[in-house]
């Protein structure tokens, strides 16, 4: 069977990596001939994309470079059995090109895990949800969805949106890959506890709500406590004991590895209903225990107490960053219990087999 997948970016990528090349090598194992085309390349992605700012001239050079390459991939789509588009291909436009594959090929599979019908999505479309620009971003996504021979969802709520415009959906989680998220080591020899965030620029806000948890604990612990923020550069620190770092793939193992503990903080919207908890996945995947807000797919994800936490409040915050402070065997405890709910449903082992599954599918031509 020969697949073609169209990612957004190179490995560089975050959901590129997450959703297609981490299961490249489990593919090919199974005798699966995989081509990945991203929309741009290694050398095109930080420049336009990446960590750089986004801007409306950047936002037109990534469609003009995407569409290119998408191009070329629609004139050679019949050379494969089952062609897989991850998330959207143009971010501003109506879907021509996803439309164009399924008008070309019979066996295209749409891969997608946040909510990108929503308006919150795209930059660069009103994030109030009343204007026509954004009721044309919506209905775009619900013709590509209802277009392609099937459709693979990262959470519960995302197959909820997605059923209703087409049947043929299997929800995949985003799978982390074990032989690269490695066991934390035993650290000793310092009393200071790293709280750290994983991110972006694009959800760094998440952080604000965290204000007055840091302050407490400072003002509680001083400077027993530190706070990394990582991946997002232009980041503005709320005092001394935060530390901004920006994100590096081949230290990004290693920066996890320095972490007590591990935050996914969310707001409770329509957008990050539909988010699939990889930032909480890899903190456990490395034996960090994750504190995260009470959103989405992390509900089902987390038993609270057991495997990870979950706050909501303010003093719920508080509450559970200084037990987890206080407490390295707790520490210790709820990252090994995370790990294990990794290993057991969330690895490349658990997810991979039913990638394999659609493929042949749709590649039979089966629902």
């Amino acid at each position: 069977m020969r697949v073609l997948f169209l990612t957004n970016g190179p490995f560089e990528h975050p959901t590129s990596r997450a959703r297609v090349y981490q299961y490249l090598g489990f593919l090919q194992s199974a005798g699966v001939q995989v081509t990945v085309s991203p929309g741009l390349s290694s050398k095109q992605y930080p420049a336009y994309w990446g960590t750089a700012k986004r801007t409306f001239a950047r936002a037109v050079a990534v469609n003009f470079l995407t569409a290119q390459h998408r191009t070329l991939d629609l004139l050679r789509a019949n050379r494969f059995d089952v062609i897989v588009i991850q998330r959207n291909i143009l971010s501003t436009f109506l879907p021509l090109f996803e439309l164009g594959f399924c008008r070309r090929h019979r066996a295209v599979v749409f891969d997608y895990d946040d909510l990108i019908m929503s308006p919150a999505f795209s930059e660069l479309i009103p994030r109030n949800g009343n204007g026509i620009r954004s009721r044309l971003f919506r209905n775009r996504m619900d013709l590509v969805i209802k277009a392609c021979r099937h459709i693979i969802v990262g959470s519960p709520f995302l197959y909820d949106r997605t059923v209703e415009q087409n049947t043929r959906v299997t929800m995949i989680p985003s799978p982390v890959d074990l032989r690269r998220y490695t066991l934390r080591p035993e650290r000793g020899g310092s009393d200071q506890v790293v709280i750290g965030w994983k991110g972006s620029r694009g959800t760094s806000p998440y952080l604000e709500q965290l204000r007055p948890v840091f302050e407490s604990l400072v003002q509680k612990y001083g400077q027993r406590i530190k706070i990394v923020v990582h991946g997002d550069p232009a980041f503005r620190p709320y005092g001394p004991f935060m530390e901004v770092r920006p994100f590096d793939l081949d230290t990004e193992i290693a920066e996890l590895h320095s972490y007590d503990i591990g935050l996914m903080p969310l707001y409770n919207d329509e957008f990050t209903l539909g988010k699939c908890a990889f930032k909480a996945l890899e903190y456990m995947a490395v034996g960090v225990p994750s504190v995260s807000s009470p959103v989405g797919f992390i509900n089902d994800i987390v038993q609270h107490g057991v495997n990870g936490f979950l706050a909501e409040t303010t003093d719920e915050w508080i509450e559970v960053l200084s037990r987890l402070a206080e407490d390295e065997n707790l520490r210790r405890s709820i990252g090994l219990a995370g790990r294990k709910t990794v290993e057991e449903r969330f690895s490349i082992e658990a997810t991979g087999p039913l990638l394999l599954d659609v493929l042949n599918r749709a590649a039979r031509g089966c629902s």
